[in-house]
C-alpha cells in the first residue's frame, strides 16, 4: 500500500493519526498471486475461481465448497469455484459453479458449470434433468436427461433416452455398455461398445457438423419469423391510416417498416453465413466396438444411414467426395 500519507480522516475532515508502528504486510492464501504496479502498489490476482474472504490478517481464496447432499431443504448452490457433493443431488434443485463434482446420484435437477461436470454414480433425469458444461461432462450413466457439452462427453456405462449435444466427442467406456434411445448430436464423432438395442428402440445420431451453429441458426430463424410477422401487422395498420388526420402516424409507420426491413435483411445475411458454416464437415467418425442394432438412424449433412440388421465392429464415416454415409469394418 501507499504509505506516503498514512494518516486518515473522519467524516468531518479531522485527521486521525495512525499508530507509529509500521503496518504489517498483507498475507495471501494459495490460489492468489501478486503483481507489482509500482514501488508502492501491487495487484492481487486470483488464479482460479472461488470466494474471497478476509480474516483480518490474511486474504483467503476459498476455491471449493463441500456439501453432503443437495435437496430442496438444503437449498440451491451458486459458487464460482468448485462444488463437491459427497452424496446425492435430489430433484428440483440447481447447482451453478465453476466445477461440479457429484459422488452420488443426480435426480431431475440442473447442473451448470463454467468448466467440467463429473457425476460418479449417474443421472436419473425423469425427463427434466439438465447438465451443461463449457468444457467436459463425465457420468457413470444417464437416463432421460439433457446433456450439453462444449467439450467431450464421457459415459462409463450407458446413456438411455437422453438428448445430447456435444461439440467434441462422445465416448462410452465400459465393455457391454450402450447408448440407446433419444437423440445425440456430436460434432467430433462417437465411440461406443453398443449402439441401440436388440428390441429395435429408435436411436438417432447426428455427427460431423457444428451443432452450436445449428442452435444459432434456429434462434435466428425465430427472430426473422417475428420480424416478418411484425411487418405484416404494420402493413395492415397502414391500410387503416387514411385521411389527413393520420398522415403523421402513417409516416411513422412507414419509417418503422423501413427499419424492420433493414433489420430483416441483416438477419437474412447472417443466416446465409451461419448456414454456410454449418454445411462445413468436421472430421469425425462413429466407432462401434461390439454391436449396432436395427432402429439406429445416423444422419450427417442431411444424409441418412439406417441400420436394418445387427452389425458388429464397424466404423461409420461421412464421405465428403460422394456425399454419402459409409460403413467400414473395424477389423
Amino acid at each position: 500500500p501507499d504509505t506516503s500519507n498514512p494518516d486518515g480522516v473522519d467524516v468531518l475532515g479531522n485527521v486521525i493519526p495512525v499508530d507509529g508502528d509500521t503496518p504489517p504486510g498483507l498475507r495471501i492464501s494459495d490460489g492468489l498471486k501478486t503483481e507489482p504496479l509500482s514501488e508502492s502498489r501491487q495487484k492481487i490476482i486470483a488464479q482460479k475461481g472461488g470466494e474471497l474472504l478476509w480474516d483480518q490478517k490474511t486474504l483467503i481464496l476459498k476455491s471449493q465448497v463441500v456439501v453432503k447432499n443437495v435437496s430442496a431443504s438444503s437449498g440451491n448452490i451458486k459458487f464460482t469455484g468448485e462444488v463437491l457433493i459427497e452424496g446425492a443431488v435430489e430433484s428440483g434443485v440447481y447447482i451453478m459453479a465453476g466445477t461440479v463434482k457429484v459422488r452420488g446420484l443426480v435426480g431431475a435437477s440442473l447442473l451448470s458449470s463454467e468448466t467440467n461436470i463429473q457425476v460418479a454414480e449417474g443421472v436419473k433425469g425423469e425427463g427434466k434433468a439438465l447438465l451443461r458444461a463449457k468444457k467436459h461432462i463425465a457420468v457413470g450413466f444417464a437416463e432421460r436427461a439433457t446433456l450439453l457439452a462444449v467439450g467431450d462427453l464421457y459415459v462409463n456405462k450407458s446413456l438411455s433416452f437422453c438428448r445430447v449435444m456435444c461439440n467434441s466427442k462422445v465416448v462410452q467406456k465400459t465393455p457391454g455398455g450402450t447408448l440407446v434411445g433419444g437423440l445425440i448430436k456430436v460434432k467430433g464423432g462417437l465411440v461406443a461398445h453398443n449402439l441401440g438395442s436388440p428390441n429395435g428402440v429408435p436411436t438417432t445420431i447426428s455427427f460431423g457438423q457444428d451443432y452450436l451453429i445449428e442452435d444459432q441458426i434456429n434462434a435466428e430463424v425465430k427472430e426473422t419469423d417475428k420480424l416478418r410477422e411484425a411487418i405484416v401487422k404494420l402493413d395492415h395498420l397502414m391500410l387503416t391510416l387514411t385521411g389527413d388526420s393520420n398522415k403523421e402516424k402513417l409516416a411513422q409507420a412507414r419509417q418503422k417498416k423501413v427499419l424492420m426491413i433493414k433489420m430483416l435483411e441483416k438477419r437474412n445475411l447472417k443466416l446465409i453465413n451461419l448456414r454456410d458454416k454449418f454445411d462445413l464437415h468436421c472430421p469425425s467418425e462413429i466407432l462401434i466396438h461390439e454391436n449396432i442394432f436395427p432402429g439406429v438412424s445416423i444422419e450427417s449433412h442431411g444424409r441418412l444411414f439406417e441400420v436394418k440388421t445387427k452389425k458388429s465392429r464397424i466404423k461409420i464415416v461421412f464421405n465428403e467426395n460422394t456425399g454419402h454415409i459409409e460403413e467400414q469394418s473395424l477389423e
